[in-house]
């Protein structure tokens, strides 16, 4: 909407600076969380670049949503990487935001999906919906991603080489013998 209706543009970021605070910030909050959950490049830039060194910057760590058919909230990292989004997670990495952040309870994480890199690779779905895009992976990786063994398992269970490869040259050695004791390789 904001490339085809130019005027828009200049309206939200009139809005985004002359209305009282609270206002501003839930706008472009709520502009924010839409412009990445429909993978809107321009639109996610524009926004941050309004709301840059104001009082209602965006900071992509406290936002959350819900995704179709979700019960769980999925930081908007997350949301990204379940879309395979290689530009909406560049952008957001770039605006500060914490790669393994995640809604999910302590309690769960063994059994869901949660940080950025296990919603990237669908721990738990169905590997032939859609091909891994490793430099998605490897980017989430380069940022700081957490490699849970529960991930490789997953990896070796579908005979993803390319994955297993990568993961295992990215955990740390300390880590290798988990990888025995849990009986994964």
């Amino acid at each position: 909407m904001l490339r085809v209706k130019q005027h828009m543009s200049l309206r939200i970021i009139g809005c985004l600076k002359t209305c009282p605070p609270a206002q501003a910030k839930c706008l472009g909050d709520n502009l924010f969380r839409a412009a990445v959950d429909s993978c809107d490049e321009d639109a996610v830039m524009f926004i941050l670049r309004a709301t840059n060194n104001s009082p209602n910057a965006i900071d992509p760590n406290k936002l959350v949503c819900q995704a179709m058919c979700e019960r769980r909230l999925f930081t908007l990292i997350e949301l990204a990487a379940k879309s395979r989004h290689l530009g909406i997670v560049k952008i957001l990495l770039a605006a500060a935001a914490d790669v393994n952040k995640t809604n999910v309870e302590e309690s769960g994480r063994r059994y869901a999906e949660c940080g950025a890199l296990e919603l990237a690779v669908r721990k738990w779905g169905d590997f032939e919906e859609a091909e891994i895009d490793m430099e998605l992976v490897r980017t989430l990786l380069n940022a700081g991603a957490e490699i849970r063994t529960e991930l490789i398992a997953s990896a070796v269970r579908w005979a993803q080489g390319d994955l297993v490869e990568e993961l295992l040259s990215r955990l740390p050695p300390t880590r290798h013998s988990e990888l025995f004791f849990e009986n994964i390789i």
